[in-house]
């Protein structure tokens, strides 16, 4: 069972199987942790036994001490072998570490479990899990959270040019994979392979301006392969052309572009309309908005440190029940040997023996319930937080409105004042402040259509953007278009009125917020918007005040 005050800091389950099927794997493994540890702890002091013999013993089940009595280390480990199939080998070992630390911080201890499963034939299962926790109780500051990093040991094997890792098939590696123009087809089929049992996390190239085939990327695929390996792959192109084929080629609602992010997860799905929303799509504007750690950071959670698989894992505990099975297998055959005539004696206690394995496997599901409930208790919480975080918002929100002495009484100071208490909602290009310059709209009116805008708009589009514009109409009572009609479409020279800029990035400002038919009227406006969060995750005004010209006020003209 996981300790519910750890941290989990990294875990993978992965097959490796060696080039030379006689080669003692496990042994190989124990080396590479004797490596480890040693070099750790003995660079002052002798502090874990590096003799040949104790590892030797350490393999077939031990224990290791600190030698210098100061509770620095500590290991255990136990094997097992199938006494019907020697080829069959199980062996896991914990090791507990608590480094020293300065006066006044709270101690962490470390905890390394380590899980192997063979066959024989030079190929083994290995299970690697690391948490941490800090000392519960302890008065005073916390040591500040570790920085993600690879353990040696799986680095080691992974790396090693003699060996093969995999999971389901799937080659391991700690760096990452470049895609070239013409590798997309076959991306995209690895994508869908309904064996592939390992993420994907793709990184796309960015143009660097405009006017320039030259590409950046936000993220380095190098960090992002570091930080997930053995839980994900990590695959990346510097060439637009491949972006052109992701786009061409592909299936839209799967792309991913512009310098964005993209996490495909195992059993993809385009025959699902929903699936799409399984496979996490990370915004180049979110990206560069944040620090370079910001997306190595978040799927080193989501899949290095992801708890759910944690039950998975050969851990000591099951190398233990392996162990008491067929100690008791043992005993049972034993007392049926010795008490040949005392038949219904023996079976009594293999009853008895089966009745308390019954029990204790039912008061373990009894806590692994138990902890999915603490779960899902903490994930109501989470929902609960956030919630009221959102009407924290929308208190404060409604707190600097009440505050004002008295509305703005120019349309310039409104869209001023709505861009300072949305900043992450709305914004202004330099042609909408312009327009502000003919706006006759009464105050009210336009102060009332930015908040609408500010608030009901850009609420609809985060939650279900495809019912954004009836939601925003039967919500407020004001009437928005989606953009102009056939016959507007068809002149380009109307057409380049809707198109502006902002922040580099061309925006097609069609849709509008509308009331009222008469340019003269003050009551009447339009406000004129984009949203695109590929460009930017807010709502995007490029004008306000008059209606622009279409094809019927020309006609009219």
């Amino acid at each position: 069972m996981q300790d519910l005050n750890a941290t989990m800091f990294y875990k993978a389950k992965f097959t490796v199987a060696s080039k030379d099927p006689t080669e003692d794997l496990l042994w190989k493994l124990i080396l590479e942790l004797r490596a480890w540890l040693t070099a750790k702890h003995n660079r002052e002091e002798t502090i874990v036994n590096a003799d040949l013999r104790k590892w030797t013993r350490f393999k077939l089940g031990g224990k290791l001490f600190d030698e210098r009595n100061s509770n620095l280390f500590f290991a255990h480990s136990l094997y097992h072998e199938d006494k019907e199939n020697s080829e069959n080998v199980s062996w896991a070992c914990k090791i507990m570490e608590t480094p020293r630390v300065n006066e006044g911080y709270a101690p962490r201890q470390w905890i390394t479990e380590v899980g192997y499963q063979s066959h024989g034939g030079g190929i083994a299962e290995i299970s690697y899990v690391v948490t941490y926790c800090d000392q519960a109780g302890f008065i005073g500051e916390l040591q500040p959270a570790p920085e993600i990093s690879l353990p040696r040991v799986i680095r080691r094997i992974l790396n090693h040019p003699d060996y093969c890792c995999s999971i389901n098939g799937t080659m391991l590696s700690t760096k990452p994979i470049k895609l070239s123009p013409g590798d997309f087809p076959a991306f995209e089929e690895f994508i869908f392979d309904v064996n592939r049992a390992l993420p994907i996390v793709y990184i796309s190239p960015k143009r660097i301006d405009s006017g320039s085939d030259e590409t950046k990327l936000l993220v380095s695929p190098e960090d992002l392969a570091y930080s997930i390996a053995a839980n994900g792959l990590v695959y990346y192109a510097d060439s637009l052309d491949f972006s052109h084929e992701m786009r061409y080629l592909g299936d839209e609602r799967y792309t991913c572009t512009g310098g964005a992010v993209r996490l495909y997860l195992p059993q993809a799905d385009s025959s699902n309309p929903n699936d799409r929303f399984r496979h996490r799509f990370i915004p180049a504007a979110l990206i560069e908005s944040r620090k370079p750690s910001f997306v190595p950071e978040m799927f080193r959670r989501a899949l290095a440190q992801d708890v759910h698989y944690y039950e998975s894992m050969f851990r000591l505990e099951n190398c233990q029940e392996y162990i008491d099975k067929e100690n008791r297998q043992f005993r049972l055959a034993e007392i049926k040997k010795k008490f040949e005539v005392e038949v219904d004696e023996a079976y009594e206690e293999f009853i008895a023996e089966s009745e308390r394995r019954e029990r204790i496997e039912s008061e373990l599901e009894q806590h692994k319930d138990e902890i999915s409930r603490l779960k899902g208790d903490i994930y109501t919480l989470n929902v609960q937080l956030q919630t009221l975080q959102k009407k924290a918002q929308q208190a404060h929100t409604s707190d600097l409105i009440r505050a004002l002495d008295k509305y703005p009484d120019a349309p310039a100071q409104i869209v001023h004042y709505f861009e300072t208490v949305f900043p992450d909602r709305i914004a202004f290009t330099e042609r909408a402040y312009k327009s502000l310059d003919d706006c006759i709209t009464r105050c009210d009116v336009l102060w009332d259509a930015l908040y609408h805008i500010a608030t009901s708009l850009y609420d609809a589009f985060q939650s279900d953007p495809a019912q954004a514009y009836d939601i925003f109409t039967n919500s407020t009572g004001w009437d928005i278009a989606r953009g102009n009609g056939h016959q507007t479409r068809a002149n380009t020279k109307l057409m380049q009125q809707y198109i502006d800029t902002y922040d580099g990035h061309e925006i097609d400002i069609e849709a509008h917020v509308k009331r009222g038919n008469k340019d003269n009227d003050p009551r009447s406006v339009r406000i004129y918007f984009a949203y695109d969060p590929q460009v930017d995750d807010r709502i995007i005004i490029g004008h306000c005040g008059r209606h622009l010209e279409n094809a019927s006020s020309r006609k009219i003209k």
